[in-house]
C-alpha cells in the first residue's frame, strides 16, 4: 500500500512532512532520518515496508530544515529535533482527539539515533522502547568541518562546509549546540523502564563501534547488537539490520499488550473487592441500627456512596479498557 503524506506542525509551527504506512494497527512506530539526510532514508524505508508486513504502522519524516519540511537546517540542532519536532510528532499521533494512535517505539539512525535517545532522556512517559542505529556517544568527536574549522568560524562567526554533495553553512551557535550535547548524561536520565536497543555495524568508519559500547555501558536497559561487517549506512546489510529492528519492535508490542492484560486483570480483583465492602456497608447498616443512635448512619451512607461511585468509573474503565483489548487482539 502506497503510503499516505502526513503534515504536522512543531513547535514554531513550521510543518513537518512525513510519510504514514497504515496497516490499521493501534501502534505506529516512528522512524527518524540522520544528518543531511531524510525520510527517503533507504534504512528508513526498509524498516517501514518490514515492519509493515508485520501490520505494524510507522511514519517517517523529514526533521525541519531537512528534506520536505519547512525550517531551515541547523548544523547541531540535536535538542530542538527532540522537543520542538519530534515531541510532536508524537503528541500529533497519539493526541485521542487527532489520531488517537500508540507510539510504543522510536527509532533513529546516526545523528537521528542520538535524537531518540534525547528524546527517551526528556520525555519518560511518552515513550518505552528506543532502537539507536549507529548513534554517536560523544558529540564533540566526528566534526569534519576542515582543519582549522573553530579559529575560522571564531573569527567570521561562521564557515560554509560541504559534505558530499551538499553544502550547508556551520554557525558560532550551532557548532556549540553540538558540542555542548552530552549525550552520557542524557543516557543517565533514560528511565530504567525503557528499554533500548542499539545497533553498529562493525565496520563503521563514520561512528566508531566504541561508542556504541559506551551506549551499552552507560544506558541501564540496553541491549547491544553488533552487525559484522556492516557501515555506517549498512549498504550489504540492509536484512541483517531489518531483521534486528523489526523483532525488537514486535516484542516490545506483545510486551505491551501482556502489560495492559495483566492490568485488566487487576482491575477485575479491585472491582470484586469493591463490590464485597459495599455489600458489607449494606449489611452493617441494615444490622445494627445501634448505629442510628450514635449518628452514624451519615457517616455509613456517605462512605456507602463514595464506593458507589469508585465502582461506577472503575467499571466505565473496565468497558473501555475490554474494548480496547478486543481491538488490541484482533489486530495482532
Amino acid at each position: 500500500m502506497k503510503p499516505t503524506k502526513i503534515v504536522i506542525p512543531n513547535r514554531r509551527n513550521e510543518k513537518l512532512v512525513g510519510l504514514l504506512h497504515e496497516t490499521g494497527s493501534k501502534e505506529v512506530v516512528v522512524l527518524c532520518h540522520g544528518f543531511r539526510s531524510d525520510k527517503t532514508n533507504k534504512i528508513l524505508k526498509n524498516v517501514a515496508t518490514a515492519l509493515e508486513k508485520e501490520k505494524i504502522s510507522s511514519f517517517r519524516f523529514d526533521f525541519s530544515g531537512n528534506g520536505d519540511s519547512e525550517g531551515t537546517f541547523y548544523y547541531g540542532n540535536f535538542n530542538s529535533e527532540a522537543e520542538d519536532d519530534l515531541h510532536y510528532v508524537i503528541q500529533h499521533l497519539s493526541s485521542s482527539n487527532i489520531m488517537n494512535r500508540l507510539v510504543p517505539v522510536i527509532l533513529g539512525h546516526s545523528k537521528g539515533g542520538d535524537v531518540v535517545l534525547l528524546y527517551a532522556s526528556k520525555f519518560p512517559d511518552y515513550i518505552r522502547n528506543v532502537v539507536n542505529i549507529s548513534g554517536r556517544f560523544d558529540l564533540k568527536n566526528g566534526v569534519r568541518l576542515g582543519d582549522g574549522y573553530m579559529e575560522k568560524i571564531k573569527e567570521q562567526g561562521f564557515i560554509d562546509a560541504t559534505e558530499g554533495k551538499s553544502c550547508f553553512r556551520v554557525t558560532q551557535e550551532s557548532l556549540m549546540d553540538r558540542l555542548n550535547t552530552d549525550m552520557h548524561q542524557a543516557c543517565l536520565n533514560i528511565d530504567k523502564q525503557c528499554k533500548v536497543l542499539t545497533v553498529h555495524g562493525s565496520d563503521d568508519t563514520v561512528v566508531p563501534g566504541e561508542d556504541a559500547k559506551e551506549f551499552a555501558k552507560v544506558i541501564p536497559n540496553h541491549k547491544l547488537e553488533i552487525v559484522e561487517g556492516a557501515n555506517h549506512g549498512y549498504t550489504k546489510h540492509q536484512k541483517e539490520l531489518v531483521s534486528i529492528a523489526v523483532e525488537f519492535t514486535k516484542t516490545a508490542i506483545v510486551e505491551q499488550h501482556n502489560l495492559l492484560v495483566v492490568f485488566g486483570r487487576w482491575l477485575i480483583i479491585v472491582m470484586i473487592v469493591v463490590t464485597f465492602y459495599m455489600s458489607v456497608f449494606d449489611h452493617l447498616i441494615k444490622v445494627y441500627p445501634l448505629l442510628v443512635i450514635f449518628k452514624l448512619e451519615n457517616v455509613m451512607s456517605r462512605i456507602q456512596q463514595l464506593i458507589y461511585l469508585i465502582f461506577f468509573y472503575l467499571l466505565r474503565i473496565k468497558l473501555l479498557l475490554g474494548l480496547w483489548l478486543l481491538l488490541l487482539e484482533r489486530r495482532m
